[in-house]
């Protein structure tokens, strides 16, 4: 094996050089065992661990790494072979196994101080020591997706909010060209998620820097339109009737359609004859003319429409940056980007500094995936280790070939200019496999060779020949692997057939076959996306296959999974029906006892049943006792994603709101993988990356070689600098009619996602130890030319571009009985990259008696849990924003308002009301839109004009306490003195935190009066205000409403016995219905 990681001498005792070396390593070549070599070449040359610094692209990877350096040094400190193999890798013949046991005791003792990680993980503790440079809030943390989903959304809701109503409709006309059937929020959602990362990289000028045709002036504009409806043209039906079309679009200003047909958009490719007619040169210079306006209309128009973008991009960064900042929390990309500026502003002395340590040795794993604001930090450092000073040392390792992480924001052309941003770097380059077998790395050569023999002259497969010349031939050093490789067809479809499910079908099929003659073998199936892993699995099954789902979908596609989610459904919307019928007509619907003969009351009965459970219960405890009625009726796979729905239930908790739909949703965009231990693994390419199976199966190869375009592209000036230049996206008529500069920036867009479409298939072929199974649909009847999709791809290198027979193999090389001396027993996979087959970890089984599962993260890891008394009732203490649909935050902003108005009244018999004035102030202070403060001020002064609400407030009402729910005895002992004797304490929200059962209870009380009888505490009263409407004269209303709250007021009981150590029988607990103007004892 190469070795491209260790020191300049062999002999023990002397220092070695560090060198600074750039590795371009191929799939299989054992990059990452060079890094380890690299990692403990430099612990053995005297370097601590917090000298060191060791970065991957995953928290995965990261662990394998010092798992693996662990391993070695462990392996050698114990056997001398291990010492000695260990040795010849490290280049220090001389190392011995009491060297390897220092190094591992020393490295155990300052595992604290190991960096070995993700560049996240590195970039997060470098901020914790800029906070302050950085800007960032005090304690902040990063946000969970679940928080970070809800922080976007409250900032689009502030955006519309703040936004008149007529700005808006601007806007979305700017954004649409007046043509979209979304609305404005659906809109402003989607092109947040699409061009947020992009806005964050830019400054204004890059979304504003288009050029300003001129227009015609209306008089000239109105004299070319007309010259055209009378110019002299062939006499020819077809073009009469196209220059007739022209003028009518020119009236109608209908431009972009006048310079996508017809004889103008001859004219503005340079051509004079239409319809093999040549044009009159008058009418050339007609067209010609309003060419030039019709130009200058569209980059205008579209000039626009960028820049109307951006300003929505700033609205919308306004909003989430402030969200974000009261929350104190951030993404990963906002620590990069801050901390980008930090390192530009800081020496690298500074850094160390505050790091609590220099780092004198760099080594980057992955490097091709890194992004621009990522180097922009590790620069400063790479560059100080890279210069004179001796004693320090850069090793990067990467392959632009698997640069398949461009949609994060990887830039692989970084791998290409740090060798000019850093000095003294060394080139070297792996190609020998150490994974593959002769007869995969063969065809791998000749899918990439054939592809840079294409001699298409369009531009495509110009990009596919750039991306070609990259390539090196492989070699191996397995040759004693048996392998094949194919290129085969599926059946033709039938007319109400899909050619990509029969191809499916046909590669699950193969699959099958695969599995009989090489039992024990790994088949690794892979896809370009998640949505097609799951119809694979499908396919699978019905062929009695079972396989291991990594690729991750949502739990909808299980059938006990969707019977909860209907019962989820109808406590939201008891009037579902088809929901309704679900749960009825289902085990859960039986042990609930609710029948498809039972009526709407009966449903309404259940899902207010539902969600008083949810919320007093949560939705793990209580999803699992559904999950264990419906274990008795599901096979395996149903079972696991029974405990994924569980599990998923904890998870939602710390973000539960009011509305089972919104769990729901949040179902529907989790996508859940479903690992076990099967030999046969369904994944995505990009889940595959880094790991190696014995056969691959790639059945998802008919998808086009560019998919759909984004909506908008980017320039920058190189790979290391900034975006300069920002541009709608639009079809390639209008293309053609901005600035060559602005054409190229959709020329690189497109080139860029022809590479990343190679560099997937490339990962893919690359997986394969012995055998490469390649299944494609058949041509099309129709088809002309090969067409561009990875499949005709495949079948210009490997086929010459021959048509496509169905249910034909291509192309073949190898030995299709390779399998034949494997059958028994399945391969020991050779050491290569770190992460290499790991098989993933089947769940627990699921027994008959029910689901059991771990404890889940819901609460606290050490001390106590908390909660509140509020948690068992539908009104709670905490932030209503976190529990409430931002749809329904009026209402619920109305009921915060109110509870701060009686929260400003002591006693209105000893003082006076808070004046209107007062009111509306504490309101609009509170508000955060939606509601008119004025109302509500109405509202609660309405409020304390009813009789039971007033006396309720008045001190004379406790003097005695006749009206309080108190013991027989407390009530004569207050009723036998005289009123004076009686002192009255009032503490409104008043905090509490204590203990009980288990737990630590904290909250409010919105209402306390403490009763002292001789300045001796005798008793209290818990009031608890509710805005709830309630119709009093329904008893039965009032009833269930009350014992709706009542498990929260015996909590506060509870609570307030702790605090003061009173008996609960001197604590009343009251509910002061104040919308309905009642009040019930509790």
């Amino acid at each position: 094996m190469t070795d491209a990681a260790v020191a300049d001498t062999n002999s023990r005792g002397k220092k070695r050089t560090p060198r600074n070396v750039v590795i371009r390593a191929s799939a299989g070549t054992g990059k990452t065992f060079q890094l380890s070599n690299r990692y403990l070449g430099q612990l053995l040359s005297g370097s601590a661990p917090d000298e060191i610094l060791a970065t991957t692209f995953t928290r995965k990877a990261a662990g394998e790494i010092l798992e693996r350096n662990m391993v070695r040094l462990a392996e050698a400190a114990l056997n001398a072979e291990k010492c000695a193999e260990l040795a010849g890798f490290l280049e220090d013949p001389a190392l011995t196994c009491e060297q390897c046991l220092k190094l591992v005791q020393n490295l155990t003792r300052g595992l604290h101080r190991v960096r070995i990680c993700t560049l996240d993980s590195f970039f997060s503790q470098i901020a914790s020591s800029f906070g302050f440079e950085m800007g960032l809030p005090p304690d902040w943390t990063i946000v969970d997706e679940i928080d970070d989903v809800r922080l976007k959304n409250k900032a689009v809701e502030a955006v519309l909010r703040n936004e008149s109503t007529k700005t808006a409709v601007q806007l979305m006309h700017l954004l649409t060209k007046g043509e979209t059937g979304r609305s404005v929020s659906e809109l402003i959602r989607q092109t947040v998620s699409a061009l947020y990362p992009i806005f964050q990289e830019t400054d204004a000028a890059a979304w504003t820097s288009f050029p300003k045709p001129k227009k015609l002036a209306a008089k000239d504009l109105d004299a070319a339109i007309e010259n055209l409806r009378t110019a002299a043209i062939p006499k020819h039906k077809s073009i009469e009737k196209a220059r007739d079309s022209d003028y009518q679009m020119a009236l109608d200003n209908n431009w972009e359609g006048f310079v996508s047909s017809g004889m103008a958009k001859k004219v503005a490719a340079g051509e004079t004859t239409f319809y093999k007619k040549e044009l009159d040169e008058g009418t050339v210079l007609i067209y010609q003319r309003l060419l030039i306006h019709a130009k200058a209309v569209l980059v205008d128009m579209v000039a626009q429409q960028t820049e109307a973008t951006y300003q929505l991009l700033c609205r919308f960064d306004f909003r989430y940056s402030q969200l974000k900042d009261d929350a104190r929390v951030l993404q990963f990309d906002d620590v990069t980007r801050l901390l980008a500026d930090v390192a530009a502003n800081n020496n690298v002395g500074r850094l160390s500094f505050r790091m609590d340590g220099n780092i004198s040795h760099i080594l980057l794993d992955e490097f091709q995936d890194t992004s621009l604001a990522q180097w922009q930090v590790i620069r400063p450092f790479a560059q100080q280790v890279t210069g004179r000073k001796k004693g320090k040392s850069f090793f990067c390792v990467g392959d632009v070939k698997q640069a398949i992480y461009g949609w994060r924001g990887g830039i692989a052309e970084i791998f290409d200019a740090i060798e000019d941003e850093l000095s003294g770097l060394q080139r070297e380059a792996l190609n020998k496999s150490y994974r593959s077998s002769p007869t995969v790395v063969e065809t791998t050569n000749h899918i990439f060779n054939g592809l840079r023999n294409r001699t298409d002259p369009d531009d495509d497969g110009s990009s596919v020949r750039q991306w070609c010349q990259k390539f090196q031939d492989h070699s191996t050093a397995r040759d004693e692997l048996a392998g094949y490789a194919c290129l085969e067809t599926s059946r033709l479809a039938d007319e109400d057939e899909t050619p990509a499910d029969i191809t499916i079908a046909h590669a699950a099929a193969r699959v099958a076959e695969l599995t009989r003659k090489a039992p024990g073998m790994s088949v690794g199936v892979l896809t370009r996306s998640n949505r097609v892993v799951g119809k694979v699995i499908f396919e699978l099954r019905k062929l009695g296959i079972t396989a291991s789902e990594e690729g991750g979908n949502p739990l909808t596609d299980s059938a006990a999974v969707q019977i909860i989610m209907s019962l989820l459904k109808l406590a939201d919307h008891p009037g579902n029906s088809v929901a309704r019928f679900h749960v009825a007509t289902s085990p859960l619907g039986k042990a609930l006892q609710f029948t498809p003969t039972d009526g709407s009351y009966r449903a309404e009965q259940l899902a207010r049943s539902v969600r008083r459970r949810l919320q007093s219960e949560g939705y793990g405890p209580v999803l699992q006792e559904w999950a264990g009625i419906l274990t008795h009726h599901s096979g395996p796979r149903g079972k696991r994603r029974l405990s994924q729905l569980v599990e998923l239930g904890y998870v939602w908790q710390t973000h539960a709101t009011l509305r089972t739909v919104d769990f729901l949703n949040f179902l529907d965009l989790r996508k859940v993988p479903d690992p076990t231990s099967d030999n046969v693994r369904v994944m995505t390419v990009h889940q595959s990356k880094g790991l190696e199976f014995d056969i691959v199966v790639l059945p998802d190869l008919d998808t086009k070689l560019v998919g759909q375009p984004s909506q908008f592209v980017a320039n920058k000036p190189s790979p290391t600098e900034r975006i300069d230049r920002v541009c709608r996206y639009r079809n390639s008529d209008i293309r053609e009619l901005l600035p060559a500069d602005f054409q190229k920036m959709f020329d690189d867009a497109r080139r860029t996602e022809i590479s990343e479409a190679l560099c997937v298939l490339y990962v893919a072929v690359t997986r394969a130890v012995h055998a490469l199974h390649m299944v494609i649909a058949p041509s099309r009847k129709s088809e002309k030319k090969v067409p561009k999709t990875i499949s005709g791809l495949l079948r210009s290198a490997l086929t010459n571009g021959a048509p496509a027979e169905p249910e034909q193999q291509l192309y073949e090389h190898g030995q299709p009985d390779w399998c034949a001396g494997h059958s028994d027993a399945a391969r020991t996979s050779s050491d290569t990259d770190a992460t290499a087959v790991a098989s993933a970890v089947p769940p627990a089984p699921v027994t008959t008696s029910g689901i059991r599962f771990a404890t889940m993260p819901r609460g606290r890891e050490r001390g106590l849990q908390r909660t509140a008394p509020s948690k068992h009732a539908a009104h709670r203490k905490v932030r209503l924003s976190s529990v409430i649909r931002h749809d329904n935050l009026p209402a619920m902003d109305r009921g915060t308002v109110i509870h701060a108005f009686f929260e400003m009244i002591e006693w209105l018999d000893s003082a006076a009301a808070p004046s209107e004035a007062a009111l509306l102030a504490k309101a609009e202070e509170l508000t955060t839109g939606g509601l008119d403060p004025q109302r509500m001020v109405d509202d609660f002064q309405e409020m304390l004009r009813q009789p039971d609400i007033v006396r309720g407030l008045t001190s004379t009402s406790y003097r005695p306490p006749r009206d309080l729910p108190l013991s027989a005895d407390v009530q004569q002992a207050l009723a036998a003195v005289k009123p004076e004797q009686i002192r009255l304490e009032v503490h409104n929200e008043h905090p509490f935190a204590v203990r009980d059962d288990g737990q630590i209870v904290s909250g409010f009380v919105d209402r306390l009066v403490l009763i002292y009888l001789d300045n001796q505490l005798a008793a209290c009263d818990v009031v608890d205000f509710k805005t709830d409407t309630l119709d009093i004269t329904n008893p039965s209303a009032v009833a269930e409403k009350v014992e709706y709250y009542r498990s929260q007021l015996d909590s506060y009981r509870r609570v307030v016995s702790q605090l003061y150590r009173l008996p609960v029988n001197r604590i009343s607990t009251r509910l002061f219905m104040v919308g309905a103007g009642t009040i019930e004892n509790v």
